[in-house]
């Protein structure tokens, strides 16, 4: 009795040391991999972590594993590999104490590829599902980022603001104000470019009017060029019939200076009696032409002295 009580102690010893040798193996190659992911040797760590899930008799550790490779990818920024790797994890390994972190990563992986609405989405669906999370504050930072990188300054300004007033201890909190400077200034510049594009309107429509205006003053100038042009051709070709008729008058003018100088002439030469005492009503008649010759000569002087006036006064 005795012996088999020894022998069956001694098999519990060897139980024992085996199930302690083994837990301490696992437990040595998990602290290594953390070791090495937090000095940043990320390569290395994701030998000791696959190591851990291709061994059948460390399962225990394979969701810690599968997790722990996620984030080694994530800080060698494979968002391919990291991605994958967390669906596997959450998809397999319900319940497990890293689950909470595993859907937090899943939103910062999507924000990460550039998938902003689909991270919005997933960090929003986080807070529903772990308001009491220290992770909370950290999801809205990422909400706000994302929302600034989709051009929703205004939503995206609102989450700052929640982060600011509601987690004032959240080491995000630096970087939250930092992002609501940059969206007042982005703001200021959208005032500043809607004025510049106001003025620039405005001066296009103000250079398309003045344009216009020029291009009515110019044709207005050609149109009173031309009628210019046609005005003084109408005064030459006018100044050329007064000169005609003023040279015409002229010619008139002498023909009847001539022939009044003519009749003046044979009325002073000495006339014979019989003429004067036979013709007495010739002589008067003779008379009486030279004065209407002179007359006609004074009206003609008159004419050509006023049409020589207007002529004057036009040039003038």
């Amino acid at each position: 009795m005795k012996k088999l009580t020894f022998t069956a102690a001694l098999l519990i010893l060897i139980s024992f040391m085996a199930i302690f040798a083994q837990e301490s193996g696992d437990t040595t190659l998990m602290r290594s991999g953390l070791d090495k992911f937090k000095s940043g040797q990320f390569g290395d760590a994701l030998l000791d972590f696959r190591e851990i899930i291709l061994d059948t008799n460390m399962k225990d550790y394979h969701g810690s594993a599968y997790f722990w490779i996620t984030k080694c990818y994530l800080a060698q920024s494979d968002l391919k590999q990291a991605g994958d790797n967390l669906g596997f994890f959450l998809k397999n390994f319900v319940g497990h104490p890293f689950m909470e972190e595993g859907f937090y990563q899943k939103g910062r992986i999507e924000f990460l590829k550039g998938e902003y609405e689909i991270s919005i989405s997933d960090f929003y669906s986080f807070i529903t599902s772990y308001p009491d999370s220290d992770f909370i504050p950290n999801s809205y930072f990422w909400i706000g980022e994302s929302l600034y990188n989709l051009g929703h300054y205004e939503e995206s300004e609102k989450i700052f603001y929640h982060l600011v007033s509601q987690y004032p201890t959240s080491y995000k909190m630096e970087a939250a104000n930092y992002r609501l400077a940059l969206i007042d200034l982005v703001k200021r510049e959208d005032v500043l470019m809607d004025l510049v594009k106001l003025s620039h309107e405005e001066y296009v429509t103000s250079l398309e009017e003045f344009q216009r205006k020029e291009r009515t003053y110019e044709q207005a100038i050609s149109a009173y060029q031309r009628r210019i042009v046609q005005l003084e051709n109408r005064l030459k070709e006018s100044d050329n019939d007064k000169n005609a008729a003023l040279a015409n008058l002229k010619a008139e003018m002498q023909t009847l200076l001539d022939e009044a100088v003519k009749a003046a002439s044979t009325s002073s030469q000495p006339v014979q009696t019989s003429i004067i005492v036979d013709q007495p009503t010739q002589d008067l008649t003779g008379k009486q032409e030279i004065l209407e010759l002179k007359n006609s000569v004074l009206e003609v002087k008159g004419f050509l002295f006023d049409l020589m006036s207007e002529q004057l006064q036009g040039g003038m």
